[in-house]
C-alpha cells in the first residue's frame, strides 16, 4: 500500500522519538517571502524491523515526492491536515496529519487509538530543505523512521 496518496496525510515532530514540537502559529509565520514558492518534498522510508518506544515495527519500503507551495509563510499543496500549516521565520515547520493506514504493523496494535499519522520536522534553507519523518500508530510518536529533502524549483 502506498503511504502517500495524491492528497497525503503529514505531521511534523522535533525528532523521531522524543516529544512532539507544536505547530508554528499563524502569528509567527515567515512573512518576508523568502520561503514563499514551489517545493518538491521527496520522502524514503526504509524497509526493516525497528523498536520504537515499548514496540516493535515491521515498516514497508516507501519513496516518493510531493508538491508543496508556499505563499505569505502558509503551506498547500499535495497535504491533508487537522489544522493550516505554516513556515515559521528560521525555516521549520511542524505539521499534524489526519489518521491514515498502511506502512507497516506494529507487534501490539491493541494498545493504542486506531489509525496511524504521519509525523515530519522540517528546516529550510532559502532553497533546500532536509528533515525526518516517522509513520506513526495511534496517537503517538512511535513508528517507522524515514527521511525528507525538499528543493525549491519556482516562485
Amino acid at each position: 500500500m502506498r503511504l502517500f496518496p495524491v492528497a497525503v496525510t503529514l505531521a511534523l515532530v522535533s525528532s523521531l522519538t522524543a516529544c512532539v514540537s507544536t505547530a508554528v502559529k499563524q502569528e509567527n509565520r515567515d512573512q518576508t517571502g523568502k520561503f514563499d514558492g514551489q517545493w518538491t518534498l521527496n520522502y524514503v522510508m526504509p524497509k526493516g524491523e525497528i523498536r520504537s518506544g515499548l514496540y516493535d515495527f515491521r515498516c514497508n519500503e516507501d519513496k516518493g515526492s510531493l508538491e508543496l507551495r508556499i505563499k505569505d509563510g502558509e503551506i498547500s499543496g499535495d497535504l491533508a491536515s487537522e489544522q493550516p500549516t505554516y513556515v515559521d521565520q528560521s525555516g521549520h515547520i511542524y505539521f499534524v496529519s489526519a489518521t491514515t493506514s498502511g506502512g507497516f504493523s506494529a507487534d501490539d496494535p491493541g494498545s493504542y487509538d486506531s489509525g496511524s499519522r504521519i509525523l515530519m520536522n522540517i528546516d529550510l534553507q532559502q532553497t533546500t530543505g532536509t528533515g525526518k519523518m516517522v509513520f506513526a500508530l495511534g496517537r503517538g510518536n512511535a513508528g517507522c523512521p524515514g527521511t525528507l529533502t525538499l528543493t525549491k524549483h519556482g516562485n
